[in-house]
């Protein structure tokens, strides 16, 4: 629903800007940041999905080596996914968008 609102508002207010001859504004996209975001994001929910197969399974920790990943349980795989979010949202402010104060 959340989405679906801002969807209409997008739609809204760019047709109220057409229809008035004013220019839609351009933007300036960083599609290296874009890209590794994008990643991040589909590869944790990946992640947070493979440790919601390990609680059906009934396992909370790993059942056996670190290095066997099928053998991981709930807490491995969501710490996976945390560490995977870090480096792109807090150890790397610089390649956050900046924001613009009036």
């Amino acid at each position: 629903m959340f989405f679906a609102a801002l969807f209409a508002m997008y739609f809204t207010i760019r047709s109220v800007d057409k229809s008035q001859g004013l220019p839609w504004p351009g933007a300036d996209l960083n599609l290296t940041l874009g890209t590794i975001n994008t990643t991040v994001l589909l590869l944790s929910s990946v992640t947070c999905q493979m440790g919601v197969f390990a609680v059906e399974r009934g396992q909370i920790r790993r059942s056996g080596s670190i290095f066997n990943p099928a053998r991981w349980g709930l807490r491995e795989w969501y710490v996976l996914t945390f560490f995977m979010g870090l480096p792109v949202f807090r150890a790397r402010p610089g390649l956050r968008i900046p924001q613009s104060h009036p």
